[in-house]
């Protein structure tokens, strides 16, 4: 039984139901350099997740994604995910959304190039 699922910073994908049916899969976590952009439909389908933070480099969250994770209860995400179907539908479920702003690059903060 997989219960934990801690990934590679590299991992650029998770592919359409990948996760669905690890009825014991209740942590998920990415580390902060992570370059995850894409996580397919159904991809953690029937899972036990209580809460998940996906990356800031996240741009497209397939259409059940959450679907029928009874346990489901926060799901935080770059604000730039807020129109994919598969955060939109969580609000109809009762889960809770983070919409997170996306983090300013150092040189722009700082008034961009200098030379």
């Amino acid at each position: 039984l997989i219960e934990r699922a801690h990934f590679p910073a590299a991992l650029e994908s998770l592919g359409g139901a990948a996760f669905a049916g690890c009825e014991a899969l209740r942590e998920v976590r990415f580390p902060e350099n992570a370059v995850l952009q894409f996580v397919g439909a159904h991809c953690f389908r029937g899972c036990a997740i209580r809460e998940i933070r996906l990356p800031d480099t996240v741009t497209t969250v397939g259409v059940s994604a959450f679907k029928d994770c009874a346990s489901l209860r926060k799901v935080s995400v770059p604000e730039t995910c807020a129109e994919q179907q598969g955060i939109k539908e969580l609000a109809e479920w009762g889960v809770q959304v983070e919409l997170r702003p996306l983090p300013v690059p150092p040189e722009a903060a700082e008034g961009g190039d200098a030379s």
